[in-house]
C-alpha cells in the first residue's frame, strides 16, 4: 500500500499519507476513496503528507499534470476557501510538489489555495488560519489529528513489514 488516509469529519479535514513506491493509480485510489466516501465533505481541507519513504520516481510531468488537473476540477462549494497542504520530507518530494503546484497556478480551481510545508504542525497551523477565527466548530483538535496521524504511520510501517516479508 503506497497510501492511507483518514476522514475527519469533526475537523472538516481529510489526512492522506503516501508512503513507497508511488504512481498515478495511487492518486486516482485515493481520490475515488475520499469523494466517495458518505463522510466526505467538499468543503473539508486536505493535508497531503509524503513519508520519508515516499518515492516519486514513477511519476512524470504528464501524469503531475493529470493529477493537478483533477484536483483544479473540483472547487469548494458555498463561497468556503479549502485549503490543501502538501507536507513533504525530502528535496526530491519538493521538487515533485512545485511542479503540482506550478500547474495548478496554471489553472487555479475556484475557492482552492496550495501551499507546501516540510512540518505538519506549520501545515495545521495555516488550514486554521483560512478557517473563521470566531467559531469553534472550524478549529482544529490538534490532538485528534496527532492519533490519526499516529495511526495511518503505524499502518504505514505494518505494510512496509508485510512488503520485505513477503
Amino acid at each position: 500500500m503506497a497510501y492511507n488516509f483518514e476522514l475527519l469529519p469533526r475537523q472538516r479535514l481529510a489526512v492522506i499519507l503516501y508512503s513507497g513506491q508511488l504512481a498515478r493509480s495511487e492518486f486516482d485510489e485515493v481520490w475515488r476513496g475520499l469523494h466517495d466516501s458518505p463522510q466526505f465533505d467538499w468543503n473539508f481541507d486536505e493535508m497531503a503528507l509524503f513519508g520519508p519513504d515516499a518515492e516519486l520516481a514513477n511519476l512524470n510531468f504528464e501524469t503531475v499534470g493529470e493529477v493537478a488537473k483533477k484536483f483544479a476540477t473540483t472547487p469548494a462549494e458555498g463561497g468556503h476557501v479549502r485549503r490543501g497542504a502538501i507536507v513533504v520530507s525530502n528535496q526530491v518530494q519538493v521538487l515533485g510538489a512545485r511542479l503540482f503546484l506550478a500547474f495548478i497556478a496554471a489553472n487555479p480551481p475556484p475557492n482552492v489555495e496550495i501551499k507546501l510545508f516540510s512540518k505538519v504542525s506549520s501545515a495545521l497551523a495555516w488550514i486554521e488560519e483560512g478557517r473563521s477565527t470566531g467559531d469553534p466548530s472550524r478549529q482544529i483538535d490538534r490532538a485528534e489529528v496527532d492519533r490519526t496521524l499516529a495511526a495511518l504511520d503505524h499502518a504505514r510501517r505494518a505494510a512496509l513489514g508485510e512488503r520485505r516479508a513477503g
